[in-house]
């Protein structure tokens, strides 16, 4: 559990490391074992932990300081009301204090903000599933920001864990590319649409679907910032390997990914564009609210 620190320590962060990485008493220790990991053996300590980080962070944006405790409480398996509480705390603040926010985070909290969004995006049920749209797409723009920025494994990481999510959470904005790609090509676009709702007809759900399944694309230029698909080993940051899909996850995209890609496909490059287009239309977004 200990190596989970390193998501909250802020990049050239003055604070020290046992400020995240609390020193394990014996007293709080619930349980140990030994488990498999895509990095060989470790120990698994369980423990208790308080409901909120034992660090201050009070000088950093509100938005963060609520990323970190929502994030911190997933790691350390608080009680599922206070996570979701937490999350949706976050969620409340950046619809409240509208686009600017994520705008100006700066992209070293990205990564933790980012995350905080996945989990809101994956994990809570709504009785509307735009909440986990707005939380997929402020996601994908923090983590988007952070990697720009710094090509950190572990955001990439997030955001292949993103994209291989449900296929619905993003569907809008690669609509969106999509349609914005035939459109520089010339292709009549609005004879296929003949008036219809591109993001919500039900007789456009093929488009809708052939849209969405250039994820993988995204997702496998992702992939090759932690992991080596010849070598089927981790590359990058060694201390995140609870965020990695496991070995039957990853055999099922590979597969999903070669049926729909061509022989000499540049994954690198389409996948950069394609994430870098997702990345500039949210941003326009946030920019209206």
């Amino acid at each position: 559990m200990g190596i989970l620190g390193s998501l909250f320590s802020k990049k050239n962060s003055t604070k020290e490391n046992a400020a995240t990485h609390p020193p394990v008493d014996s007293a709080d220790v619930i349980s140990s074992e030994e488990i498999d990991t895509p990095l060989g053996k470790a120990t698994l300590v369980t423990k208790r932990y308080p409901e909120n980080p034992p660090y201050d962070f009070s000088d950093e944006p509100e938005i963060v300081q609520l990323a970190r405790v929502a994030v911190w409480r997933y790691n350390t398996r608080q009680d599922q009301r206070s996570l979701v509480q937490s999350l949706v705390d976050l969620f409340d603040y950046g619809r409240e204090h509208g686009g600017s926010t994520l705008l100006e985070l700066d992209p070293s909290f990205g990564m933790t903000v980012g995350m905080a969004y996945v989990l809101f995006a994956l994990f809570l049920k709504n009785d509307s599933r735009l909440v986990n749209y707005v939380a997929a797409e402020n996601a994908l723009y923090c983590l988007t920001k952070e990697l720009r920025d710094n090509n950190d494994s572990r955001s990439a990481c997030l955001l292949f864990t993103l994209l291989n999510g449900p296929s619905d959470l993003l569907q809008d904005q690669f609509v969106t590319a999509e349609i914005e790609k035939s459109q520089r090509m010339g292709y009549p676009i609005g004879m296929v649409f003949m008036g219809r709702n591109p993001y919500r007809d039900p007789g456009l759900q093929e488009f809708r679907d052939d849209a969405v399944r250039e994820r993988l694309v995204i997702a496998r230029y992702l992939l090759d910032f932690f992991y080596d698909c010849d070598a089927k080993s981790v590359k990058g940051a060694r201390d995140f390997f609870y965020l990695l899909p496991n070995d039957a996850q990853l055999e099922r995209f590979l597969g999903e990914y070669e049926d729909f890609a061509e022989n000499g496909f540049d994954y690198k490059t389409q996948g950069e564009k394609l994430l870098h287009t997702l990345f500039r239309q949210i941003e326009n977004t946030l920019h209206q609210y």
